[in-house]
């Protein structure tokens, strides 16, 4: 059935997934490579208390209708910065692809592997 799309530059393949949480919480999941936009991750998450948008860059959160100031989300990336991050987090974004990323995700499978820890992935989250 996929022949008569697979030459189109619009495909329109968008996945929205409705999750209801154990605790009764909602989360809608968007998934979406190929409609045609501006590049963006659109890593958000949205709340009762406030918002996080990842990118466009810079990051931003609000507890309100107002971003926090720069000097504020200054404060919260260091507060909130996971250890891995601080420990090789520069040295990521020297050597990895994607600002680091596939380093610090490799990185983190070779450390679990070497000290017997469960994995942060697995073949059922994938």
């Amino acid at each position: 059935f996929y022949k008569k799309y697979d030459t189109r530059s619009y495909r329109g393949n968008m996945n929205t997934s409705i999750i209801r949480t154990e605790k009764g919480k909602t989360i809608m999941l968007q998934h979406d490579t190929t409609t045609p936009r501006v590049y963006s991750r659109i890593h958000g998450l949205t709340g009762t208390k406030g918002s996080v948008l990842k990118y466009p860059s810079p990051g931003r959160i609000s507890l309100g209708d107002k971003w926090l100031s720069d000097e504020e989300m200054k404060k919260a990336e260091v507060q909130y910065m996971p250890e891995i991050e601080k420990r090789i987090g520069e040295m990521a974004k020297k050597v990895g692809g994607h600002g680091g990323m596939d380093f610090l995700m490799t990185w983190r499978l070779i450390d679990c592997l070497r000290n017997g820890l469960p994995m942060d992935i697995d073949v059922y989250d994938a």
